[in-house]
């Protein structure tokens, strides 16, 4: 009875324990979006410093599409909303070449999540040296 007691006590041990791992995982998985600023805010926070130019930052944004840049660079553009009509885009993420293939994959419209630093260019606001985290 006492060998019955313990292996069930291990059981539920084990089964609690898988059970806090699983809640942390699915709770990492949505970190990404949940610390990521939208378009609007990552300007507002380029523009609330100077000191801010240059940092890592996380936005989630819909696609507008893309441009093939001097250089082989490839600039994937971005809004807070779907892309509607002849909006000018003023946000955009610069890839290097080599990335070119997955940011031409990414459907316009589509929700992505993107990792770089912020900076004002000739067009607006660009993220440099950008990574696609979702």
């Amino acid at each position: 009875m006492k060998k019955l007691i313990q292996i069930v006590m291990i059981s539920l041990s084990i089964l609690l324990i898988n059970g806090c791992n699983l809640k942390n995982e699915t709770q990492n998985d949505n970190s990404s979006e949940k610390n990521a600023m939208t378009v609007n805010e990552a300007k507002s926070f380029l523009d609330a410093d100077e000191a801010n130019n240059g940092k890592d930052v996380t936005v989630t944004a819909y696609s507008w599409g893309y441009n093939n840049r001097v250089g082989g660079e490839i600039q994937l553009n971005l809004g807070d909303e779907i892309l509607k009509g002849d909006q000018q885009a003023n946000f955009s993420c610069i890839f290097k070449k080599e990335d070119a293939d997955k940011i031409k994959a990414i459907e316009k419209d589509a929700k992505v999540i993107i990792s770089g630093k912020i900076s004002k260019g000739d067009g607006g606001i660009e993220l440099n040296n950008c990574r696609i985290i979702q």
